[in-house]
This record gives structure tokens, sequence and C-alpha cells, in this order.
């Protein structure tokens, strides 16, 4: 059997085990003792973006329509005996659930018992399709419906309307579920093509936390893999399109139903180019920065609070993948141009003066608090793990990258992030003749 390598975290002094099998697949346990809840996540780097690539088998390239990952999601959850898998789950009383984004998919379950047999069902039912031109079509209704769910949320709304303000043909301006047209045209045959294509072991990560012994979960696993047969593979080669410089429009507007105005201001950052650590870092210093530049510690959100220009729904993200980086900050104001002009001015004001060390030793210092505290949760622990595992990158190495972060590192990223000739707003207001409050 493999044996597990153990991989630690001096600053946090917390430890995760990991092992790459025979088939490729790499399984990390995070033990979190005394703990009487298990939680497991199973992570494929499939998403969205992933539309266009070269098939293993046949060698040709193949382009699929958009939302293939997402359907695919909903698939495999009927599992080969047509039952739905949630059933299977509920019989030992755990929750299950997945989720697609970008650049990745990922299936889950949390149990109190029967930590065994819920992995088990885990590893059949994403390892084992069942798809039928006559289940297929009914699916098509099922997600048609959540498609226009999507269409009546007003955070939906606002940023896809943002990322096609900000993108002229990368897919991210796509939704991840694709469209109700996009949709009509999967087939039982384009799923099994890229089910067979980017859900190979190699292209998988296996991550469960709990009161586990990791040499116990990587038998389970190994046994289960043995049984399948599996050929080496490497990653599968996908072609990203080219997105061009600039930006298609810098205002969008819409009315919506909503009780206040709803500013979303994007900056489609320059793309990173490649994966691994060096985009966790960047990844890392951005955020950092952003949170020195308009974080609830930071002076400049507290005067916007005082003034009643943000409430708390005013937040910040950053994505980013080798082929995109995206900035979104959003929130609810009565002064969208407003908020829009104090954002930009944020962003300039660290291009020329740059961000007090004490200040990223804040950011510094809380993130690691939020990154600690993730190990009093095998759910929060898992998903951690995972997604720095999806990026070939070891959880355990985060803390030391941050603590190495540098001031001018993280000003330089915070400018970036907040670019002014890289931005773009989309502004949700209220309907005509509705109320503010």
């Amino acid at each position: 059997m493999t044996a597990p390598e153990r991989l630690e975290s001096v600053p946090l002094r917390r430890s995760v085990w990991r092992a790459r099998l025979p088939a490729g697949l790499e399984v990390i346990v995070a033990p979190t003792p005394g703990f009487q809840k298990s939680f497991a996540v199973m992570g494929v780097r499939y998403g969205s973006l992933q539309n266009e690539f070269e098939d293993p088998e046949t060698g040709r390239r193949v382009r699929v329509p958009d939302g293939v990952a997402h359907f695919l999601e909903h698939k495999l959850f009927e599992g080969a005996d047509g039952r739905d898998v949630s059933e299977r789950f509920a019989e030992t009383g755990a929750a299950t659930n997945a989720f697609t984004w970008y650049n990745q998919t990922a299936y889950l379950f949390s149990a109190t018992e029967s930590f065994e047999r819920n992995l088990g069902i885990l590893l059949d039912f994403v390892q084992s399709p069942r798809f039928t031109p006559e289940r297929v079509e009914v699916e098509k209704g099922i997600i048609g419906q959540e498609i226009r769910m999507y269409e009546d949320n007003p955070g939906a709304r606002g940023f896809r309307n943002l990322v096609e303000a900000l993108y002229r043909s990368h897919p991210v301006r796509l939704e991840i579920t694709g469209t109700v047209e996009t949709i009509s045209g999967i087939t039982a045959d384009i799923l099994r093509t890229c089910h067979r294509a980017f859900y190979h072991p190699s292209n998988m990560v296996l991550v469960a936390a709990g009161d586990l012994d990791p040499a116990a979960v990587l038998g389970i696993v190994e046994r289960d893999l043995a049984g399948r047969a599996y050929r080496p593979a490497p990653r599968v080669r996908t072609f990203p399109p080219e997105e061009p410089e600039g930006i298609p429009a810098r205002h969008v507007e819409a009315a919506f139903p909503v009780a206040r105005p709803r500013l979303l201001l994007g900056v489609k950052d320059r793309p990173p180019g490649r994966g691994g650590p060096d985009l966790v870092r960047r990844d890392l210093a951005t955020t950092c920065g952003l949170a020195c530049a308009l974080g609830r510690s930071s002076e400049t959100h507290d005067r916007w609070y005082r003034e009643g220009l943000v409430d708390e729904s005013f937040g910040f993200s950053y994505s980013a993948t080798p082929e995109f980086a995206l900035t979104v900050v959003a929130g609810d104001t009565d002064e969208p141009e407003r908020l829009r002009d104090e954002i930009l001015a944020a962003g300039a004001r660290i291009a020329r003066e740059g961000i007090p060390e004490a200040d990223v030793e804040r950011a510094r210092r809380a993130f690691l608090g939020r990154y600690l505290r993730a190990w009093n949760s095998p759910e929060a622990l898992a998903h951690v793990v995972l997604g720095n595992a999806l990026l070939d990158t070891e959880a355990t190495a985060v803390p030391d990258m941050v603590l190495s972060l540098r001031a001018d590192e993280v000003a330089a990223r915070a400018a970036a992030a907040l670019d002014p000739e890289r931005h773009a707003v989309s502004i949700l207001r209220p309907l005509p003749g509705a109320e503010s409050s």
C-alpha cells in the first residue's frame, strides 16, 4: 500500500498527510482529532472554462457547448442504478452536494458516522457515470429552470452584466450553467467524452478531514481504484481563447427589483499566465492588498461607513486562473457613482503612496487567523486544502507565503487589482416607482 507523507505548517503547527496513488489520484487527509463530523470532497480540474480541448482518446480538438461541466455535475448524481445518489447518502444520515466553478468541479459529503461507506459512495458515483439520451433530455428541463432562476437573482444579474462589459471573448463572460440555448446541444456522447477526458484520477484530488486515520482512508481509496484498471494519462490539453486588451464597455445599468442601487465595480486584471505556487502567491498578495485598501479595518472603509456611503453589503473578491484574473468590488449604496470614484481613488492612492508596513502586517495576521480557524471545521479545512491542491500547491505552504509577502509586492498587486484603466461598472437601479430604503 502507498504510504502517506506528512506535510507540516511550522507557523500554524498543523499537519496534513498526502499520497499520490499509482493511478495518479492525489489523496490528502487532514486529521481533526475530537471532531464527530467528517467531511470528504473530490475535486476535478475541470470547469466552465474548459470548453475546447484535445480528446486524449482520439487526439482530436473538441469544442463542446457552454455549460457542459455543470450539466455533467448534475448527471453524475443519477447513479449507475438509476437512483439519485443523495438517497444513498441519506441512508447513513450523510449530506451531499456539489458545485462547478470556472476551473473546477467538486463533489462532497459530510457525515457523523459510516465514513467508509460514504467515501465508497463518493468514489463510486464520481467515477461511474450513467448517461442515456432520454435522461439527458429530462435534465435539460431541470437545468433550464435553474438558469431562469439565476436570471431573477440581482447578484447574478449584476455580475453577468459586469463580466460582459469587461470581456469580449473569454468564456468567463458566459454563465457557468450555460444558457437554455447552449445546453440544448448537449448529448450523452458529449458528456461521455468530457467525463473520459477530465475525470481521470490524475486530474482529480480527494481530500478528507475529520477524526480520521490517514492510512485507513488511503487504504479505502487505493482498494477502490485498484479495481478500475486506469491507464496513465497526461493532463488534458485545453485551448483558451485569446482575450484582447481593452474594455468593451465602461458602464452598464439595468433596472431591477432591488430596494437600493447596487454597484459592482470590476477590474480586468492581466492574466497570470501560469498556475502553481506563483498563482497562489499572487492571489494572496492581491487579497491582502485589497484588504488594506478597502477592508473593514481600513481608514477608507471606516470613513465610507460613517458617511453612509456603504453598509454591511459592501465587499470585494479576487478570482484568478492562469488564463484570467478579475477583481469585483460590490455593495448597495444610494450614491453608486460616488462610490465608484472613491474605490478608484483608493487604488490610485496606493499606486502613488504604497501601503504602510503596519497595514500589511495587520492584513497578514488577519489572514493567518482565518486560515488557522479553518482547522476548527473539517468542512472549511477540506475546502482550503482542496483549493490549493487543485492549483498544485500545498496548503501547509501557504502560511509561509503570507508571512513572506513584502509591502511593496502587496501594494503593487492592490494597485493592479484596482487599475482605473482596466475597470468597468455594473449598476442595478430600483425599478421606476419603487421606493428606496
